[in-house]
């Protein structure tokens, strides 16, 4: 998993994915299939499911994600801390210097179930989730052995939290998909980044 994040080929790789997105709202061409995806997924809504993903979206959420990050620092070092705090700092703030750049409204096409004053494009929480427990694969992958055993339930959790967006109708789908690639780009370059730095591999970090 290390090797697949890291390393400017999956920077690269994401960013031309991100940059697709961007061109696509732009120019308009996503508008016919978000409306699509968002449509289908609102008549999927129950009582019970929508409070199950009032929770889960919190996954995605800065407070929990900071929290989970001191827990990790607790039982490995300061240095896995820091590394899950950068991961989640960086896509924090691509996030939200995208979001002032491009505007993009809320959706509207579905009745929200929780409101929000910034801008759509890209999500968040979809930036920090995908950042964070890529983060959090890549630490675990030095520990572990049955890597099956951590990869699907982190992959899972990302997937989750992104469809938790669409799903509360705060984000349009190529806002979630936009925010995956935005906290991978992060990552993968915060990884070169780091193997390149001076004992980069100190402290229990790649």
């Amino acid at each position: 998993m290390a090797r697949a994040l890291c390393g400017w080929k999956a920077a690269a790789a994401s960013l031309a994915a991100g940059a697709a997105l961007l061109a696509a709202v732009a120019l308009g061409f996503a508008e016919g299939p978000d409306a699509s995806v968002l449509l289908a997924v609102g008549r999927l809504r129950g009582h019970a499911l929508s409070a199950a993903m009032v929770w889960l979206t919190h996954f995605g959420s800065w407070p929990l994600l900071v929290l989970l990050s001191l827990v990790f620092g607790a039982l490995w070092g300061r240095g896995p801390a820091l590394f899950l705090l950068a991961a989640m700092a960086g896509a924090g703030l691509w996030s939200t210097l995208l979001k002032a750049l491009v505007q993009r409204a809320r959706p509207s096409i579905i009745e929200p179930l929780v409101h929000y004053a910034d801008a759509s494009f890209p999500s968040g929480h979809a930036s920090l989730a995908a950042a964070f427990y890529g983060a959090l694969g890549i630490l675990l992958a030095r520990r572990l052995a049955r890597r099956l055993l951590w990869i699907i339930p982190l992959a899972l959790t990302v997937l989750i939290v992104g469809f938790s967006r669409v799903y509360l109708g705060a984000h349009y789908p190529s806002d979630v998909l936009a925010g995956y690639a935005l906290g991978f780009s992060w990552l993968s370059l915060l990884c070169f980044l780091r193997a390149h730095l001076p004992h980069g591999g100190d402290d229990g970090v790649p």
